[in-house]
């Protein structure tokens, strides 16, 4: 039986970059996943902030973001500028470079799953190839975490939503020829989704279309579908053969009580998706896993994992608790179209929904600023 100081489940970005920092620190860490390479129903957006914190090679990045244009179900749409707007990845090509420079820095990975978590004085993890002890567990396997399950209780169904999305080949040049550097989300609501949007991401020769809605959202796929046969964003993209589907759950809390549960205990720490730290708004979630990686190492480096709640909180709290509460009158179809229509005429609120979906700023100024600016929302 193999015995490790710490154990991580996952290796998406959040696992991949924990182990790599405590690996580096000399730390004996074994990393956990099954399911690389792979994709998930994720565009692949990152904001620009997280080039404040890691170093991101020029050949895993599919695109810069220069714009950000926004569409509601009445036709009406925003073009948002990005001076600094963040890049697209195409996540089998991000997540396993994180994964190899974890296992570079020192880390022993294994590619299976964990079927078993059990508590004692240490923890047992079973594989159907081998059982793992350690003193610390990670959990950073997604929304549907064995970790939590075991440490907290599943993410409650309220707070999850789920995507589904395609992945469609094109050609460099048509990709080139037919898509400026520019995400796109079109929120149409209700009936049809909730507390979610189209998207619509482009990269070096794969167009990726998705949709993402709360959870129990029926016949997903058709309104997906349906998008792609009519809307007038969508003529540019040719369905053909060559098109990959991809579903998965995704955090999206609703409101901010989910946030004062607890993400540490005595021996263990959840990060990433498995935390629930996905923007309550945009649903992005890359730049937080990888913030978590950072922060928990730093936390059990320190020597008090506890301390991990501080730093998520401090970096990024606002984000998820204002976020939270900010979602069901971002995503009130009336209010989305009078945001996106003052957008595409405002100077002063184009940049405000900018910072928003970009998250430049923390949701707490992004909130006094709204405030401070409603009567351009009124008079639009």
């Amino acid at each position: 039986m193999e015995e490790h100081e710490v154990a991580i489940v996952g290796a998406g970005p959040a696992g991949s970059v924990c182990a790599k920092e405590l690996a580096k620190a000399g730390v004996d860490v074994v990393l956990f996943d099954h399911s690389h390479p792979r994709e998930k129903p994720c565009g692949g957006a990152i904001p620009a902030r997280i080039f404040q914190d890691f170093k991101i090679p020029k050949e895993i990045i599919e695109r810069e973001i220069h714009y950000i244009i926004l569409g509601d179900d009445n036709g009406n749409y925003a073009r948002i500028p990005q001076k600094k707007g963040g890049i697209v990845v195409l996540r089998k090509k991000f997540d396993h470079y994180w994964l190899k420079e974890a296992v570079k820095a020192g880390a022993k990975f294994y590619d299976e799953k964990v079927n078993r978590v059990e508590k004692g004085k240490e923890w047992t993890l079973k594989t159907s190839k081998r059982t793992v002890k350690a003193k610390t567990l990670i959990g950073a396997d997604g929304a549907n975490s064995i970790v939590r399950k075991t440490v907290l209780g599943p993410i409650p169904k309220e707070h999850l939503s789920h995507g589904i999305f395609y992945h469609i080949k094109h050609s460099k040049r048509y990709m080139k020829e037919k898509f400026e550097d520019a995400i796109e989300l079109h929120f149409i609501g209700k009936p049809h989704i909730e507390f979610g949007y189209f998207w619509i991401f482009p990269k070096l020769d794969v167009v990726n279309v998705g949709i993402a809605s709360r959870l129990g959202t029926s016949h997903l796929k058709e309104i997906l579908d349906k998008f792609l046969r009519e809307h007038e964003r969508a003529k540019r993209i040719n369905l053909n053969d060559k098109i990959e589907t991809f579903a998965h759950l995704i955090p999206s809390a609703a409101s901010p009580k989910f946030f004062d549960l607890p993400t540490t205990g005595q021996n263990w720490i959840l990060i990433g998706d498995a935390a629930g730290h996905v923007n309550p708004i945009t649903g992005e979630g890359i730049f937080y896993a990888m913030t978590d990686g950072k922060l928990s190492a730093k936390a059990y480096l320190e020597g008090d994992l506890s301390l991990f709640e501080n730093y998520w909180r401090k970096n990024y709290g606002s984000d998820m608790y204002i976020g939270s509460r900010l979602k069901k009158f971002v995503y009130n179809q009336s209010i989305i179209t009078r945001l996106i229509k003052a957008a595409s005429k405002d100077r002063v609120i184009n940049s405000i929904m900018g910072d928003m979906i970009a998250c430049r700023q923390p949701y707490n100024k992004l909130l006094v600023n709204l405030i401070l600016n409603l009567p351009r929302l009124i008079f639009v």
